[in-house]
Order: C-alpha cells, then sequence, then structure tokens
C-alpha cells in the first residue's frame, strides 16, 4: 500500500480494513476488524494499524454497509485538508472494493482521491464553440464546473434550476436523462442536457450536464441563410435542403452522445457502439473523447470485475503511467496476490501445527511419541532422515529415530556441549549446517544412498531446561517458513515430552495410593472379622440365656442368685453390643477418614501445581528483567541503581532457593525423586565442588582443602547430580558457620567394622566453624523441626538441606554421621555403596504407621511456614522496596517499563505468599486477634475507596450501604475484620463486570454483651454451581483450574476468611445462582466501645518539614533492608546512621546524639527487644529523656508487638 500510495500522487490514503475472524480462526465475536492505513501528512507518509468495534453491536458506517451488501462505492465529494489548514483543502472522494473469499466478505480495500481527474475528462466536452460540461454527484454536488468557484455547492442552486419550469431534484433523483431549454437573463437561450451514468459498478447515479447556447446550434444554418437570398429565389429549395442537412449534421452527434452517456450511466459497457465523426471540428473531438472514455471504462470494469472473482492472474496493460484508477487497480492486484500468497504460508503453518498438536495428546511411550513425531515431520517439512535424543541426566541418548540405521544399540551418547547434538543442548538454540561431509550419515533406499545437503538440530526447551534434541537432514533446502514452523512446535513438543515424564511420576505415585486403599481394606476385614466373632458370642449368650431359663424350675432355689447372674449377662451383653456399635461406628469413620485423606491429597496436588505456576511466573519475571537491568548494557545507569537492581535479583534468587528447598523435599516424600545411576569418576565430583565452592570460601579468606586417599576407588557406580547435592548441603553449612579457619572435603573408605572398607566410600566434609550443641544433633535433620524461629537468629535459610540430604542418602543406599563439639566444628560424612546396582533400596517412601505421625508432621509444617514468614517476606519487602526506590530515579523508558514490571511482580508475588503464610499461621495457632477500639464505618468507606478503581475497569457500580442502627466505634481487631471483608468484596469485584456489587452492613441484635454485626456482599457476577458451593471455603479444595487461571489468585481467600470469622465468634456463607449472581455473608460479635479512638496514637508526624533535618539511627541487620530504609529517610531529608545489630546500636546511642531509632526486632548478636531495654536502663540512669524507638519487622506476631510496646 505504501508503494501505490508513492507512485500514486493523486491518492491522498490507501487503506484495507480485515475481518478478525477471517485473520484469527479463534476469533468468535461477530464484529470486529483490523484497520490498515499509508496517509499523507504534509510531504510524509504516515502509517497507522488499529483494532475496531470489537465486539459492538448495531453499527453503520460505509464498512458495515458494504459488508451487509457487498458492492463497489464511490462516496459523495467532500472537502478535506491533509494540513489542517483550511487554505489547502481539496475535494476529493473515497473508492471502496469489498474483499470476498469463496463468496463470503472478508473485508474492505480503498483510497481516497482527488476529483481533479473528472475535472480534466469533463473540460474536454464541449461539442459547441461556446458550450461547455459539468458533472454533479447523486446529491446534486458539482465536482466539475468551468467556473471553479461552483465547485462543491448545489447544483439546485444555479440560476437556471432557478428558474427553469420543472423539478430538477426530483427528475435528477430518478436517475434518468432529460433535457430542457431555459432562458437565465430573458434574452440568452439556453440548450441544457442531463446525462445520467454510473462510476464503475457503483449503484449511485451521477450526471454530466452539457449547456449549450441555442444561437450557437443555429448560427450556421443562419449564414447559409443569408448567402442563398443574395443568390436568389431560385436556390430557396436548395437552401431548405442545406439547411435540413445541416441541422441534421449538428444534432445526430449531440443525439449519439447523449445515447451512449445514457448507456455508461445504467454501466452497460459492453454495447457500447462509439461513432466516428471524420470532420475535423468539435464535434469529432467529442466523439473522441467518449470514445476514449467508454473504453478505459470498460477495461477497467472488466479487470475490476476479474479481481473480484478473484483471477489474479488476467493481463492488464493502463493506458498510460498516468492512468490512476488503471494503476491503482494493478496495485491492488499486486496486495491481494501477496495477501493470498500470505495466507497460503500461514494456513500450511496454522495446519502443520494443529497436525503436530493433535499428535501430542493422548498418552504415548517418550519413544512412541518420538517415532509418530518424526514421520509427521518428514511428510510436513519433506524431510528424508531424523532422530530425537533426550536428556537423561545432562546424557543425550537415542530415542526416536526416522530412516535411520541407528538403533539404542548402536547409536552414540553426547554430553551437554559434545557434538552438534551437545552444543544445541548447550547453546539452547537451533544450529542449521549446510556443509556436510561426504561420510556423514547416509539416506539408504533400495536403489542407492545419498547424502543430506542439510542439517537442521534443534533443541526441545521447557523452563529453560533441555529435555531432549530433534536432528533432521534432508537433499533439499529447508526454507525459512518451515525453520519458523520448528521454532512455534518446539516448547510444545517439549512441554508433551516432559508431561509424559511426569506422568510416569504421577502412576507411581497412584501405585502407593492403591497399596494405602489395600491396607485400609485388610483393616476393615478384620473389623469385619471382630464384628462376627462378637456376634458368635452374642448368639453362644442367647443359647445359655434359654438353657437358664428350662431349668428355672429345677434351681427355684437359687433363683435370686440367677436373676442377679442374668441381670449380669445382659448388661454383659449389652456392653458387648455397645462395643460392637463403637467398632462399627470405628470403620466408617477410617472409611471416611480414607476418603477424606485422598480428596485432600488430590486438591492439595491440584493447588500446589497451580501455585508453582503463579510463584513461578512472576519470579522468573523478577530474575530476568533484574538481571537484564543490572547488565548495564546501555551504561546510563549509576553505580546505586545497578546496585538496587542486582539487589532485586539477589532476593530473588534467595526467594527462589528457599522455594526449591521445600519442594525438594515435598518430591522425595511423595516419591517422586528419580534415580539416575552412572558411573562417576571421583575427580569430577572433587572438581565441581571445588569450582562451585572456591570464590565463597576465597571471599571469607578460608583455607579450602581437598584430599583424596589412596585407596579410595577412581570410579564408583551411583547418581552423580544426588551425591554433589548432599556434598554441596555439607559445604554450605560449613561455610555458613565457619567465619575463620579452614574446611576440608575428604574422600577415604570406610573405618565402621559393619561396612565393607572394599564396597562403601565416604565423603567427609571438617569444618572449623561454631560446631553443633549435642542436644540439637538429632533435630538438625528432622524436616521444619530444625528451624530456628528465635528473634536472635544469625544465619538464614530454610533449614531443610540436612533433612533432604538424609533421604537423599537413604535414596543412595547410604547414610550420614555427624561428629561435632560446640565451639571446635564439625565433620560430616556422607558413606554410600561403591556399586549402588548390588544393592537393593526402596525408593518409595515409607507408610505412616499411625495418623498421630501424619497429623503431627501436619502441624510441624504449618508451624515451619510460618517461623518461615520472615525468611520468605524479607527478600519480597527486598524486592518491592528497592523496585519503587528505583522507579523515584532517572531511568529511561524502557528501564522504567522493566522495574514498573518488576514491582507489579513483587506485589503478585507478595499476595500469594501473604495468602499461604496467612493459612499457615492459622494451622500452627499463631493468629491471634486484638481488641482495640476502631471506627466500624470508616473501616467499610476505605475498602469501598480501595476496590473503587479496580471496579470502575471492570464497569460495575460499587454501592455501601450502613444501616443507621449499627454504631461506628466497637471493639475488636480491625486488621483482621478488614481482610475479611475486602476479601469478600474483591472476590464479588473480580468475577463481576458490566454489573453491581453491593455492600450491606446490618445491625443484628445483642449477644453475650456485645454487638452482632452482618455483613452482605452481593453481586451480579458469574455465580457458582450448587455442586462447588460446599467446596467454597475449604483449603486448598475450591480452586476450579479455568476460573484460577482467568482470574487469578491463590484461591485461599475464602478459607482464610472463614477462618478469621470462626475466631471472630461468627459464621459465613454464600447463596448463589450461576450466572444471575452471588451473595456472600458473614456475621461477627464486636464490643461495645466506652471511647472514640484516637487517631494520632502511636503516630510519628509524617509531614515532611523542610526546615527539620533528623538524625536517625537505623538498626537492621539485613543489608536490603538497610538500602531500602536508607533511600527513603534520605528522600525525606533525614541523616542516617546504620548499626549491624542490637550491640552495636547501644553503643553508638552511648556515644551520639539521635532524634530517633528505627530498631528491627530479629538480629544477630543482640536482638531489638533486648537493646531497647538496655537503652532505656541507661536512659534511667544517666537520667536522660527517653528517645522514640520505633520496632520493625518483616513477621510481627501479637506478642511481638505487645512486648515491643512495652519496651518502647
Amino acid at each position: 500500500m505504501e508503494d501505490i500510495l508513492i507512485k500514486n500522487p493523486q491518492f491522498y490514503s490507501v487503506w484495507t480494513s480485515w475481518e478478525l475472524n477471517a485473520i484469527d480462526p479463534n476469533f468468535n465475536e461477530e464484529n470486529g476488524r483490523e484497520r490498515y492505513t499509508y496517509y499523507r501528512e504534509g510531504d510524509e507518509l504516515l502509517y497507522q494499524a488499529e483494532i475496531l468495534e470489537v465486539g459492538e453491536l448495531n453499527l453503520g458506517g460505509i464498512y458495515y454497509d458494504i459488508k451487509n451488501n457487498p458492492r463497489e462505492v464511490l462516496t459523495e465529494p467532500y472537502l478535506y485538508s491533509y494540513t489542517d489548514q483550511q487554505e489547502n483543502q481539496i475535494l476529493e472522494s473515497s473508492i471502496a472494493i469489498p474483499l470476498m473469499d469463496n463468496g463470503v466478505f472478508i473485508g474492505l480495500t480503498g483510497s481516497d482521491v482527488e476529483l481533479d481527474r473528472f475535472h480534466d475528462i469533463v473540460e474536454n466536452i464541449n461539442p459547441f464553440k461556446g458550450s461547455y460540461a459539468s458533472m454533479i454527484s447523486a446529491k446534486g454536488v458539482i465536482i466539475s464546473h468551468p467556473d471553479s468557484t461552483l465547485e462543491n455547492t448545489s447544483i439546485y442552486d444555479t440560476e437556471f434550476s432557478k428558474f427553469a419550469n420543472l423539478d430538477i431534484e426530483g427528475m435528477v433523483n430518478s436517475g434518468k436523462a432529460f433535457s430542457f431549454t431555459e432562458t437565465t437573463d430573458g434574452t440568452n437561450k439556453l440548450f441544457i442536457s442531463f446525462a445520467p451514468f454510473k462510476p464503475g459498478v457503483s449503484s449511485d447515479t451521477w450526471y454530466i450536464i452539457i449547456i449549450v447556447p441555442s444561437d450557437v446550434i443555429l448560427q450556421k444554418a443562419d449564414r447559409t441563410f443569408t448567402i442563398s437570398v443574395l443568390v436568389g429565389f431560385v436556390g430557396i429549395l436548395l437552401l431548405a435542403l442545406l439547411i435540413w442537412f445541416i441541422a441534421r449534421r449538428i444534432s445526430k452527434p449531440l443525439i449519439k452522445t447523449t445515447k451512449i452517456l445514457n448507456q455508461l450511466s445504467t454501466g452497460d459497457i459492453e454495447n457500447i457502439d462509439v461513432f466516428e465523426i471524420k470532420t475535423h471540428d468539435e464535434l469529432s473531438e467529442m466523439a473522441l473523447a467518449l470514445k476514449k472514455l467508454s473504453h478505459s471504462l470498460k477495461v477497467n470494469a472488466e479487470f475490476a470485475l476479474n479481481i473480484g472473482k478473484g483471477k489474479l492472474d488476467e493481463k492488464y496493460n493502463p493506458l498510460s503511467d498516468s492512468d490512476v484508477l488503471g494503476n491503482a487497480l494493478l496495485q491492488m492486484r499486486k496486495n491481494l496476490l501477496e495477501l493470498r500468497n500470505t495466507n497460503e504460508r500461514n494456513q500450511w503453518m496454522q495446519t502443520s501445527i494443529v497436525r503436530i498438536s493433535e499428535l501430542l495428546q493422548g498418552e504415548k511411550t517418550i519413544t512412541d511419541l518420538g517415532n509418530q513425531l518424526l514421520i509427521s515431520l518428514a511428510a510436513i517439512l519433506d524431510i528424508q532422515i531424523a532422530t530425537i535424543f533426550s536428556n537423561n541426566n545432562e546424557v543425550l541418548e537415542l530415542t526416536s529415530s526416522y530412516s535411520s540405521n541407528l538403533d539404542k544399540s548402536n547409536a552414540p551418547k553426547f554430553k551437554v556441549g559434545q557434538g552438534l547434538i551437545g552444543q544445541a543442548a548447550f547453546e539452547q538454540k537451533m544450529l542449521i549446517f549446510n556443509d556436510v561431509p561426504d561420510d556423514y550419515l547416509t539416506i539408504k533406499s533400495g536403489l542407492g544412498k545419498v547424502t543430506p545437503t542439510i542439517i537442521v538440530v534443534m533443541p526441545l526447551v521447557y523452563q529453560k531446561k533441555v529435555i531432549a534434541v530433534i536432528e533432521i537432514g534432508s537433499t533439499k533446502e529447508i526454507t525459512r517458513i518451515k525453520l519458523d514452523f520448528l521454532s512455534q512446535i518446539s516448547e510444545n513438543i517439549a512441554l508433551a515430552f516432559n508431561s509424559i515424564n511426569t506422568r510416569t511420576e504421577m502412576k507411581v505415585m497412584l501405585t502407593k495410593t492403591q497399596s494405602q486403599a489395600e491396607e485400609l481394606k485388610v483393616q476393615q476385614e478384620e473389623l469385619l472379622q471382630t464384628n462376627n466373632e462378637l456376634e458368635e458370642q452374642t448368639n453362644a449368650l442367647k443359647v445359655s440365656e434359654e438353657e437358664l431359663q428350662t431349668q428355672q424350675e429345677e434351681l427355684r432355689v437359687t433363683n435370686e442368685e440367677l436373676e442377679e447372674k442374668i441381670k449380669f449377662l445382659e448388661q454383659q451383653k449389652l456392653d458387648i453390643s455397645n462395643k460392637n456399635l463403637e467398632l462399627e461406628n470405628a470403620g466408617e469413620e477410617l472409611k471416611q477418614k480414607a476418603k477424606e485423606i485422598e480428596v485432600a491429597s488430590k486438591y492439595k496436588s491440584e493447588f500446589l501445581a497451580n501455585m508453582s505456576h503463579e510463584l513461578r511466573t512472576p519470579l522468573n519475571s523478577l530474575l530476568i528483567l533484574s538481571g537484564s537491568l543490572s547488565q548495564n548494557k546501555d551504561k546510563n545507569l549509576t553505580d546505586e541503581q545497578v546496585e538496587s537492581a542486582e539487589i532485586i535479583y539477589k532476593s530473588g534468587n534467595d526467594l527462589l532457593t528457599m522455594i526449591n528447598d521445600i519442594l525438594d523435599l515435598s518430591k522425595i516424600e511423595s516419591g517422586k525423586m528419580a534415580m539416575n545411576i552412572e558411573k562417576v569418576k571421583i575427580e569430577s565430583i572433587s572438581e565441581n565442588i571445588r569450582d562451585y565452592f572456591k570464590h565463597g570460601t576465597s571471599q571469607k579468606n578460608i583455607d579450602f582443602k581437598i584430599l583424596i586417599d589412596n585407596n579410595v576407588p577412581a570410579v564408583i557406580s551411583t547418581d552423580q547430580q544426588k551425591t554433589e547435592q548432599i556434598v554441596k548441603n555439607f559445604m554450605s553449612n560449613a561455610l555458613k558457620f565457619t567465619s575463620k579457619g579452614s574446611i576440608t572435603l575428604k574422600f577415604h573408605t570406610s573405618q565402621d567394622k559393619n561396612n565393607n572398607p572394599q564396597n562403601t566410600i565416604c565423603i567427609s566434609v571438617i569444618d572449623t566453624g561454631i560446631g553443633i550443641p549435642e542436644n540439637k544433633q538429632l533435630e538438625i535433620f528432622e524436616a521444619f523441626q530444625q528451624a530456628d524461629g528465635s528473634i536472635s537468629r544469625k544465619f538464614g535459610g530454610t533449614g531443610l538441606g540436612l533433612s533432604i540430604s538424609r533421604e537423599l542418602a537413604k535414596l543412595l543406599g547410604g547414610k550420614i554421621h555427624l561428629k561435632s563439639k560446640h565451639g571446635e566444628g564439625s565433620t560430616f560424612t556422607l558413606s554410600i555403596p561403591v556399586n549402588w546396582e548390588e544393592i537393593k533400596v526402596d525408593t518409595k517412601p515409607k507408610p505412616l504407621s499411625k495418623k498421630e505421625k501424619a497429623e503431627k508432621k501436619d502441624l510441624l509444617k504449618s508451624l515451619f511456614l510460618a517461623t518461615m514468614s520472615h525468611e520468605i517476606r524479607t527478600p519480597m519487602n527486598g524486592i518491592i522496596g528497592v523496585s519503587e526506590l528505583l522507579k523515584q530515579t532517572p531511568l529511561t523508558q524502557d528501564q522504567f517499563d522493566l522495574v514498573n514490571i518488576m514491582s507489579i511482580s513483587g506485589n503478585n508475588l507478595l499476595v500469594i505468599i501473604n495468602d499461604i503464610l496467612d493459612i499457615s499461621k492459622i494451622e500452627a495457632g499463631q493468629i491471634k486477634l486484638e481488641n482495640r477500639s476502631f471506627d466500624l464505618h470508616n473501616v467499610a468507606k476505605e475498602i469501598i475507596s480501595m476496590l473503587d478503581l479496580k471496579s470502575k475497569d471492570q464497569n460495575n457500580k460499587l454501592v455501601l450501604n450502613i444501616d443507621k442502627q449499627v454504631p461506628q466505634y466497637v471493639m475488636g481487631d480491625s486488621m483482621r475484620l478488614k481482610q475479611i471483608l475486602l476479601n469478600v468484596t474483591n472476590n464479588a469485584v473480580k468475577f463481576t463486570k458490566n454489573g453491581k456489587v453491593e455492600v450491606i452492613i446490618s445491625y443484628i441484635g445483642k449477644q453475650n454483651s456485645k454487638h452482632k454485626i452482618g455483613f452482605k456482599v452481593i453481586d451480579t457476577g458469574i455465580g457458582i454451581h450448587k455442586k462447588e458451593l460446599s467446596k467454597l471455603f475449604k483449603q486448598f479444595s475450591q480452586l476450579n483450574q479455568t476460573t484460577q487461571r482467568e482470574y487469578g489468585g491463590t484461591g485461599l481467600g475464602l478459607a482464610i476468611s472463614k477462618s478469621l470469622v470462626e475466631l471472630m465468634n461468627g459464621n459465613i456463607g454464600v447463596i448463589s445462582k450461576p450466572k444471575v449472581g452471588s451473595t456472600f455473608w458473614f456475621d461477627v460479635l464486636l464490643g461495645n466501645s466506652l471511647k472514640v479512638p484516637d487517631k494520632n496514637l502511636e503516630k510519628v508526624d509524617s509531614q515532611k518539614n523542610d526546615s527539620i533535618s533528623f538524625n536517625v539511627l537505623l538498626v537492621e541487620d539485613n543489608l536490603i533492608n538497610q538500602k531500602i530504609a536508607l533511600g527513603i529517610i534520605k528522600q525525606l531529608g533525614h541523616n542516617v546512621t546504620i548499626a549491624d545489630n542490637g550491640k552495636i546500636a547501644v553503643d553508638m546511642y552511648m556515644k551520639n546524639p539521635y532524634d530517633v531509632v528505627l530498631m528491627d526486632i530479629q538480629m544477630p548478636v543482640m536482638d531489638g527487644f533486648l537493646a531497647t531495654k538496655m537503652i532505656r536502663e541507661w536512659e534511667k540512669d544517666n537520667k536522660k529523656e527517653p528517645i522514640r524507638i520505633i520496632a520493625l519487622t518483616a513477621n510481627a506476631l501479637k506478642e511481638d508487638k505487645e512486648k515491643a510496646s512495652m519496651l518502647v
């Protein structure tokens, strides 16, 4: 289109609109189009692309008029200025041509054309001297006239229209030809003829008007008559004949001209009989002009008709280089040809992708899927040979082949980085090799063999991990579109291969679940057997009772004694019956418990699978964006900005390490940890550990040594990755807890008498660090128990490394030994068999023997997550805080966008983590409610204010109604009440579009001297199916993957809300109908408030005073938190001094004057509580006025707040 605009200066714009459902088969809306426009703006050519009218109804305008009735349209003339200046306005019209595909409308193309071209054509129509022609549109707008001031005015405002004795407007609207004579000034008589024509194949009728003075028509006849009179009366008859001949000669061309114009007006181009006039006067010129005009219209109409029919190969030559319409039609055909070729390529691409996608569905083994995939690729890409190598612990092995002599027995194996296969896996990108040597693997058939001329090696990467590598060879060129096709399907193939691996792991889990079900079945059978025995005993008692009754007459003397025995037996029978009933109830409870365990396991697995994506997506974004920003490729960032980006990257990595620790342990517990046994060199393990830790030990100035005894075998059979993971955990612990001295990695044989030195190898990590107390040495290997939750903890991390190491050692058939003395150092030793395959290792997790163990471990996990809140939230605060500080520094737009994405991703991730940590705290019993006076009305208004913008984005109306009886000030936990109301209201806003959300607060009454307040949130959203309502408030079970992916979130908000409502002695529920809406309700008990809460209580005046600068002592051990606080306080214009722990802070406060102290609670050496206590004692002893101390923490529990408030 740009070329058309360049080559045709008379075109002021060229545009094309496409139906979205013609471009995208997945687009299901009735309306919607994408428009591309090239237009002139002064001397520049500009381009614009836009998507219009998606999902709108009852649309009008020329586009939808032609869509409903496809035809070529020429619009009414209009004035337009391309410079926005009125003096530069031109008269133009738009040509619009529908684009059809097999009779179906798919779009519209057209251009905006200046109407000067019609002016040039009409100007040449002057059949008589003194005559002239004009052209008007269907609505009477003058397009061309000798007097240019009349152009773009109405024909109905001209003199002859005003003085005419007929309805000119009505006759023009009729679309028929007509003529009349008129005297405009009383003396000059004019002959006026209106000839209709249809421009192109337009249904509108335009007119050419020919105005001829009557005296011009009769001028020649008068002159001839005068000469005849002079000759004599004898020539009267001859003169009459001459007058008749001349008049006929003059009028005949006019009649034929009118006939031709009438034919053109009806679009009858084929049957035009163009006449010729052999004279050389104005009539011959008029005939020649008509001939050219009709021929041009006929050729152009025929060519346009062929284009409309899809015949794009017809031969056509424009009249000249200045033939605007002809050149435009040629360019339109060229564009349509290019579009058809593009559509054919896209159709091939989409069809091929769908074919491969269908192949990837269903359950298959990796080998079967690989063979079917290669057969399909060979057919699609026209290749002759192909192989697939799967990644098995960094070794690429042949899985499938097509037309190759290789099989799994003779195929080579490649390490990552080795050969083309390994190199493609290492670079994680496609490699193309054109210069194939003659001795390369050949393509053989019954008739001969040939060497491929091109090799393409493509890695299949899923989540930055190479799953497999595809190698294809061909004797023909592999085009760019085929390479693009390979790139597009590579991720889907990698996902399918990864899904097969995951499915295999899930089958192992299924086997485990089935085994547990069998155990429950055995227990039920035992209970049934016990029940049968009790029934037999009951029957025996009945028989005894009958025998006693028959002997009653004989034993009348002992009747009283027997009666007592009978009562005793009846009581015993009742007891047995009750016991039997209890056993039956216990059996039913076990069945129900088994069912609940199975359902909970399923829901938790689905929850973790969903959250894995929800956690990793923003975390990956943070790592990628911060890594890119920290590289400072444009060299336009300050050192402080680069440091901020590096802090974000480090915080993200710390958080990823914690998540990976928890997931690794979950894999081991669920039996999903696969073994990869291979021949491993001891030297390879030692070199990997040396390379991994040499930088860290060098930084801490610690002597790092590696010793290998002579009797240690050079090669062992084991899983190298898991062995190195255990040793790395040992080394990481040693490096973390050793501040000076040395760390030794030693490989030696076993000294244990129970182990054969020839069959066992030991790997020890010996450090001179702080050591481990004897009473802690067993606990450090227990999952979720070893985490130190004290506020003075010195070392970070999840504390799961040794638990993971112990379980991995079991999988390797080995053990872990610890030898340590507090204050002197530790020695961790891993002993594993030299040949793993010679021993039998059960990799399946052992089922819990008792229900109490499972409940205890579940509680410990919740306690662990609640304790880890500080460790997880600290890097999250770092990410969000540093991102916000970075946004306030000078950045380019691209850099600001990157930082803004990091900030958004961090906040999204924090919401997910907070939900998980909150539910864990509730389960662990670490949530306690506050009881303070607060403004209930203000809490509700804050919720409405927080969600107002989001509600408007959803086009919702958000309304708050509070009953007059609801007290304004009450006693309770305002933060938790706000959390409940925010969860429920946000849920309603999220699932409602173009509707209404109403929050109603009502007074229910008094209960136990407290106010019972009711809350309702009514929405007109999507509603909830009845079968889903029972799962809505349950942890993990309420998530529907489709809904959760569409609307986001963890799905724990309502479960958290239910727990909090129950803590506040209330109830919660929902009434819902699909596609109608939902009503969430809850009620809570709130105490009476005897006084209005002090809004200024425990708040520091945050108004910035430019004339005052405070000296602030910041006590914080975390470098990231230091940087965030430092940046914020400096922005407020204050001076900051940093202390790394409480002890340093106390010393600095005693020596220097400060205005305020910001005190972290959790710190090494001395925590914030003790430091604050010492400062207060020193102030008291030295009679100093107490300084304001503000407590800081990432995980403040209620007890921490109360303790801090007592000290401060």
